[in-house]
């Protein structure tokens, strides 16, 4: 099974304004080798990242810390097992998000 390596984590302080509601997008995407996923919460606390193959199979699962605000982390897909569309879920508390991402090597 192949994994995906966080690379890079930003968030922005607390005095900026907050979101209200929890986003996730991913740029770009179609992505050929890292993809930047931007995750706006307006909570604070542990997250769950996963990613599915098309057929539902789970690839990757990686607890994170995310902060109030902007939060941004690069995911390496040089290891997944072949192009094709995934899907990227987010989990923090009662919250999620699911999105496509399509790796084209």
């Amino acid at each position: 099974m192949g994994a995906i390596a966080i690379k890079h984590w930003l968030s922005v302080p607390e005095n900026s304004i907050l979101p209200n509601e929890f986003r996730v997008s991913a740029f770009p995407n179609p992505f050929n080798d890292v993809v930047k996923i931007n995750i706006l919460s307006p909570l604070r606390g542990n997250a769950e990242i996963s990613i599915f193959d098309i057929q539902g199979r789970e690839i990757m699962s990686r607890n994170i810390n995310l902060e109030l605000g902007k939060n941004s982390i690069e995911l390496n897909g040089s290891t997944l097992n072949s192009s094709g569309v995934y899907l990227l879920n987010v989990n923090i508390e009662e919250q999620s998000s699911i999105i496509k991402l399509v790796y084209m090597p």
